[in-house]
């Protein structure tokens, strides 16, 4: 089967040229094909560019504001958890506070004004922010506790252990 490499090289002024090289029986042998890029392709793409220069403005404050969404949805939904892992051992009065801020927070997702949801979910986080430490405190005994040796009472006196040999 005949085999023939390729190369193609553009320059600045978009003259194109195509090198077809035989490999294999038709070693040696060389096309060469010589045109000229259109233009059309090259306006395209100047216009793509212009288009997303004269956007970036908009596409920056899109993105802030969706990452301050994430934000405050990650923080509302952790808050969350914690109440509800922490139970009877959250205070009423932090509970409301924590509430209050949450319901704030979720009417400043559903609108578009990254500084009121940021600034809700700064409101949160303070709000939050005992629960958070004890529910830490809480998770760090419970690993403490599993990682320490299970109570056993102290043997009183010379504790004799007899090995034996399995045959």
């Amino acid at each position: 089967m005949p085999q023939v490499e390729v190369t193609f090289d553009i320059d600045a002024e978009r003259h194109s040229e195509r090198v077809g090289q035989g490999q294999g029986p038709r070693a040696g042998t060389e096309d060469r094909h010589q045109g000229f890029q259109r233009p059309a392709a090259s306006r395209k793409s100047s216009a793509w560019s212009s288009d997303a220069e004269a956007h970036a403005e908009e596409d920056k404050q899109f993105r802030e504001l969706v990452e301050a969404r994430n934000r405050g949805d990650a923080l509302m939904h952790a808050t969350e958890k914690s109440l509800k892992d922490l139970g009877e051992k959250v205070t009423s009065e932090e509970r409301y506070k924590i509430e209050t801020a949450i319901s704030a927070l979720k009417t400043a997702l559903g609108g578009d004004d990254k500084d009121a949801i940021e600034s809700r979910s700064q409101e949160l986080a303070q709000a939050s922010a005992a629960i958070a430490q004890r529910a830490y405190a809480q998770q760090e005994a419970r690993v403490r506790q599993a990682q320490s040796p299970v109570h056993q009472p102290a043997a009183v006196g010379p504790v004799a252990a007899v090995a034996t040999r399995m045959m």
